[in-house]
């Protein structure tokens, strides 16, 4: 019956509905479309929205109506209209094996269907494909000499140099669960984890040893300790994060070893494909081992600037990605920090191993200060325990806060966020430790939502074809939305697309913590 109603009815109420509503009401049936078509209701609806658009009153080109729907679907894209309300969260307890020993370190592998834990010098692998985990090996990782000397060596030249009390053990599996990274301080080892492989010798690699190929001139050793790695790539990159290193700018630094796969020479009418994982996998290592790819120290110091910046968190997006197609070098998103302002960003790494920024995404400090603010108070954050929250409040505390509060906007003044990217480089989530809480030293913090192809004009575009139109608004920022609030420590943060056949379009995000896994689905 609604539809019958006349259009001027029709667009006065339009006119009086959030953007969020207007972009669902608009795509009811083919006269609200109609209706939804003119210029006073888009006006009024690019009014409540980031970007800027000339006055009626100015002496300048007006935009035509065609030019305020794309600048408002543009919006819908951007800042995921619609997706706030199609979040399910779910949380489960993280069943683990009855392990004898105590600070027992664990890691799963990418398939899900492996999980490796080590204590005491000894390492247990178990196949989670049964109801409860079955125990399919277990030994030393190696003889009681070696532990002796990793026990109080760090790994360095440096015979019975004590190895920092605050190093920690670190492991990751491999996506098929046959090849074991462990670091300890500045060394890893890998293990094969093969039936009949035993007693292979582990491959080591020292970080500080000279590698095969510097990224970059101005090479920097580590001085801090490993916190944490995974593989990535399909197993053909190693991913580290080294911390506690003493040095405001290498506080947090990312480095990859490993040897990427080259992409395939991009043509227009060739989806992007997911790289296979190395057939020998232990062999591939031997040799790729002591090769860094990348690393955001040398990085933020190629990075053309009058003052000093520093890349936080960095993670590559993967070739398949459909952001990543015609760029000739490997994109990658991460925390630019500066003395002035930061953001988070889009870049790429050049040929050359050198830095380039694409894309800045938009902060709190922007929403704050920005133009387009509007003078009213906002409400504070309110404190939600998530121990307390059911399957569906993840939903119901994003609703609750307006779209454009401050509070949807991260505060990029960590030093180590989080980042996680969607198979298909659509979506990237944001995990700050210590946001959202009173005291920044508080456990647990908030995670942020962006899409990130809403960023990036193809690099194919000729300045001609991207010049706006004149009149035309402004192109819109991809504005974040807040997520969830976590009470917990993030150990892992990873995000995927739906592939079920037949399936809408849905993503499914998921942190790991000590105790527990929270997934997110997210539909858009």
């Amino acid at each position: 019956m609604a539809s019958l109603l006349p259009v001027e009815i029709i667009q006065n109420i339009f006119s009086h509905l959030t953007p969020e509503n207007f972009d669902s009401a608009r795509l009811v049936c083919q006269s609200w479309r109609f209706a939804s078509f003119s210029s006073h209701v888009l006006r009024k609806q690019l009014e409540q929205i980031p970007v800027k658009i000339p006055k009626v009153d100015e002496s300048v080109p007006q935009p035509t109506v065609y030019q305020l729907h794309d600048a408002f679907r543009q919006a819908a894209f951007a800042c995921l209209f619609g997706m706030r309300d199609k979040i399910t969260r779910t949380s489960e307890t993280i069943k683990m094996p009855n392990t004898t020993g105590t600070n027992v370190i664990w890691a799963k592998s990418g398939d899900g269907k492996t999980l490796a834990s080590f204590h005491s010098g000894r390492l247990e692998v178990f196949d989670l494909t049964h109801q409860t985990p079955e125990l399919v090996s277990s030994r030393s990782l190696y003889p009681l000499w070696t532990s002796v000397s990793r026990a109080i060596t760090d790994g360095m030249t440096s015979w019975l140099s004590m190895a920092p009390p605050y190093a920690t053990y670190r492991l990751a599996l491999s996506s098929n669960g046959e090849m074991l990274a462990v670091a300890l301080a500045r060394t890893i080892q890998f293990y094969d984890l093969r039936p009949g492989e035993e007693d292979t010798d582990p491959i080591e690699l020292v970080l500080n040893v000279p590698v095969q190929k510097p990224v970059a001139a101005a090479w920097t050793d580590v001085k801090g300790v490993i916190e944490s790695i995974d593989f990535t790539d399909s197993d053909r990159l190693l991913r580290i994060r080294v911390g506690r290193e003493g040095v405001v700018k290498e506080s947090a630094r990312i480095r990859y070893y490993g040897i990427p796969a080259a992409r395939p020479k991009f043509e227009m009418d060739r989806e992007p494909e997911e790289l296979e994982p190395p057939r020998e996998l232990f062999e591939y290592w031997k040799r790729a081992a002591n090769y860094v790819f990348t690393d955001s120290v040398a990085l933020s110091q190629t990075l053309i600037s009058g003052e000093s910046l520093y890349l936080r968190g960095m993670q590559l997006l993967p070739w398949s990605a459909p952001t990543t197609v015609g760029y000739q070098g490997r994109m990658f998103v991460a925390l630019l920090q500066c003395q002035v302002q930061s953001n988070y960003c889009v870049g790429v790494i050049t040929r050359l191993g050198e830095a380039m920024i694409l894309s800045k995404l938009p902060n709190r400090f922007e929403r704050l200060t920005g133009d387009w603010y509007k003078n009213s108070p906002s409400n504070p954050l309110p404190w939600v325990d998530p121990a307390n929250l059911i399957a569906t409040a993840a939903e119901k505390l994003t609703i609750s806060i307006p779209r454009w509060d401050p509070c949807n906007m991260p505060q990029v003044t960590t030093s180590k966020p989080i980042l996680a990217t969607a198979d298909d480089g659509e979506l990237m989530a944001v995990f700050e430790p210590g946001a959202a809480k009173q005291y920044s030293f508080c456990n647990g913090g908030a995670i942020y939502l962006y899409r990130l192809s809403g960023a990036m004009a193809h690099p194919y575009h000729s300045e001609k074809q991207t010049a706006q139109p004149e009149g035309a608004p402004s192109r819109v920022q991809p504005w974040s939305f807040l997520l969830d609030t976590i009470s917990e420590e993030i150990l892992s943060l990873k995000m995927q697309r739906s592939s079920e056949p037949g399936a809408s379009k849905t993503y499914m995000l998921e942190a790991e913590t000590s105790k527990r896994r929270i997934r997110w689905q997210l539909g858009v």
